[in-house]
């Protein structure tokens, strides 16, 4: 789906592509993850011969660093980003450091967000890192069954101190896998949320599409493929 839909960007003279983390399903390092890959890593280097493509870490894919923006030619976003598209304020966040109600699993990013323990990390072998993310996915699908929904979401108060302190209009995220716009009012300002899908073989998957002509349009990327 993903190669296809760079396929189309090509073809509609795209300004640019923003991709808001967990374009990977797992990203164990450039040294060992690249080659694990190869058909995405070619088409991102033939997409950014046309147009910018951005790329925001993820949860699982936090560990992509510069050898993999020296072979797509990407560019690496900050943890928060802000621009102006047309006129509005927008924040970009990959949208994890608003689940604030899951302190489990906010002590397990702080760690594995630290320079120290990327560079403890990046110098195991390849097989500790890959028994290591194994262990650690079957435990967030343990702990998943437990937690309930809310906790498991983004918290209303984290989301209405970002509108605040980065006074924008719009905040776009992904990571809860719940596409969907929501609209709210903060302070003096008419605000809106939009969340994104993700890219999994049956998941939601749903692009957002911005232009000056159309605003923001979420749609679903099967429409857009056959459109």
């Amino acid at each position: 789906q993903f190669l296809d839909y760079l396929l189309i960007c090509e073809q509609a003279d795209l300004d640019a592509l923003y991709i808001l983390g967990d374009l990977f399903e797992v990203w164990l390092g450039d040294d060992c993850s690249l080659v694990d890959y190869p058909t995405v890593i070619a088409a991102l280097k033939q997409a950014t011969m046309n147009f910018p493509v951005l790329v925001m870490h993820g949860n699982r894919d936090f560990l992509l660093g510069h050898h993999f923006v020296t072979q797509t030619g990407v560019t690496l976003l900050p943890t928060v980003q802000t621009l102006s598209l047309y006129g509005r304020d927008v924040l970009l966040l990959h949208g994890d450091t608003l689940c604030t109600e899951d302190k489990t699993y906010q002590q397990f990013r702080a760690m594995v967000r630290s320079s120290q323990w990327q560079q403890e990390f990046l110098q195991k072998s390849v097989q500790d890192r890959q028994d290591y993310a194994q262990t650690v996915r079957a435990e967030s699908k343990r702990q998943a069954v437990q937690k309930s929904t809310q906790i498991m979401d983004v918290a209303a108060v984290s989301v209405e101190d970002c509108f605040r302190d980065y006074q924008i209009h719009d905040l776009i995220h992904g990571h809860t896998h719940r596409p969907a716009v929501h609209r709210l009012r903060v302070g003096e300002r008419d605000c809106q949320r939009i969340v994104l899908g993700d890219w999994r073989v049956g998941g939601r998957t749903q692009v957002l599409h911005v232009s000056l002509e159309d605003g923001y349009q979420l749609l679903d990327l099967q429409r857009v493929l056959q459109a």
